[in-house]
């Protein structure tokens, strides 16, 4: 059984309900008119390139496919689905469990939303790109199959039309390397608002095309790069000992301090912080030295990754810990304790 998609020609109508057309139209596609083809179901898709203006509004909250649709030129766009759960539902559950402020929740559309845009803009101008290489070969509508096959046949005739054809072809190509390759948009996003917090220092500037190449960096909002460790003789990556429904504070030699912040911050939000240690004595090994080189702080320093892999903040050096119970209230849009006031929940891991 295959589900073949078939392009009418320019201006012309489709009648879904005529098989012999349709027949003859996959007939023709495969080269081969005396194949037995039984229809099953037949319906019309028409390109869609659409993302809605809000995610959310009051108790609603939306995802997938329900706020944006893109052409499939990069995708279905079932990645940019589940990251907008990946971002609610950790938010929902903390908030339901009373663990964080109603605030959390705004920051869903405001994250995930500038993301949709950027996924379906990208999809939609790789299919255009995509549309350049009929044209370089000089395809053109109302042109027979034979006309086209011509048009191959002498595309590497030693004539000056032919010389253009193949420099016009070169140029499509090379347009179309976003279609597959588009790891900037597909892992490069960045929240510069939402559920972060900055730690005021400019955000990295990419050296090369933004929306083909990732840069990796642990600037707030940005996505925990990946990196090689060892946990006793296991290699494991820096993406296995964080997320699993956690905050989960990365730090170094020198960083002792951190242990004792993630404690205030516990007894301030109600929401225990994992601290994990990296180069330390029983922590995790870098035996390469490739977290050492991304995570862009000292080795005191700290890089606070959110439930869903996203760094919420990051610390230049330990002289910073005290900032942690703050910033993890700010995170968690809770109302900071006053002495005499309700008590805060009491700490516990996060669901």
């Amino acid at each position: 059984m295959a589900a073949p998609h078939l392009s009418p020609a320019h201006g012309e109508e489709v009648d879904e309900n005529d098989h012999e057309a349709v027949r003859a139209g996959i007939r023709e596609s495969i080269g081969d008119p005396s194949v037995d083809i039984t229809i099953k179901n037949v319906s019309a898709w028409e390109v869609n390139s659409a993302v809605a203006p809000r995610y959310a509004h009051g108790r609603v909250f939306c995802v997938g496919d329900a706020v944006h649709q893109n052409p499939p030129t990069n995708g279905l766009g079932l990645n940019a689905a589940i990251a907008d759960s990946f971002n609610l539902c950790w938010k929902l559950r903390l908030v339901l469990d009373g663990l964080a402020g109603p605030g959390l929740l705004d920051t869903y559309e405001a994250e995930r939303q500038p993301v949709g845009r950027q996924t379906v803009d990208r999809a939609f101008r790789s299919m255009l790109d995509l549309m350049g290489i009929p044209q370089a070969l000089g395809f053109a509508d109302g042109q027979s199959a034979e006309e086209q096959w011509h048009l191959l046949e002498t595309l590497h005739d030693e004539t000056p039309e032919a010389e253009k054809r193949r420099a016009a072809l070169a140029a499509a190509t090379a347009a179309i390397h976003g279609q597959a390759n588009a790891h900037g948009v597909e892992l490069g996003y960045r929240y510069r608002t939402g559920a972060t917090v900055p730690d005021h220092t400019p955000e990295p500037v990419q050296d090369r095309d933004p929306e083909l190449y990732y840069r990796a960096t642990t600037w707030p909002g940005a996505r925990l790069p990946h990196a090689w460790l060892e946990n006793g003789r296991r290699r494991c990556s820096t993406l296995d000992v964080t997320g699993q429904g956690r905050f989960v504070l990365l730090t170094g030699p020198g960083g002792e301090r951190w242990h004792e912040a993630a404690r205030e911050a516990a007894l301030l939000t109600g929401l225990h912080v994992t601290v994990r240690g990296i180069g330390t004595r029983g922590g995790l090994r870098d035996p390469y030295g490739t977290w050492a080189a991304l995570r862009e702080v000292e080795a005191s320093g700290a890089v606070l990754v959110r439930p869903d892999g996203h760094v919420a903040w990051r610390a230049a050096d330990s002289g910073h810990a005290g900032e942690l119970p703050q910033v993890m209230a700010t995170v968690l849009a809770t109302p900071p304790h006053h002495p005499g006031g309700e008590p805060p929940p009491t700490a516990r891991p996060a669901p």
